[in-house]
């Protein structure tokens, strides 16, 4: 939910301009506010789970 809800807003919803410069996006009934800040924070979740999915493929590689 953490990336696929942004990311499934984004793809698929259409941008309407928010009047702080951001814009908001809705798809399926769910909204996301998208600007310079949450493009960050997204970015950065992303990255966490690549890493966290990462120690968790060579954890598996170490146990074979």
């Amino acid at each position: 939910a953490d990336i696929l809800i942004p990311r499934n807003a984004l793809a698929h919803g259409r941008p309407e301009a928010h009047e702080d410069g951001g814009y908001l996006f809705r798809h399926r009934g769910k909204e996301f506010y998208f600007n310079d800040g949450t493009s960050l924070e997204l970015r950065q979740t992303i990255l966490r789970y690549k890493n966290t999915l990462s120690e968790i493929l060579i954890a598996l590689n170490n146990e074979q």
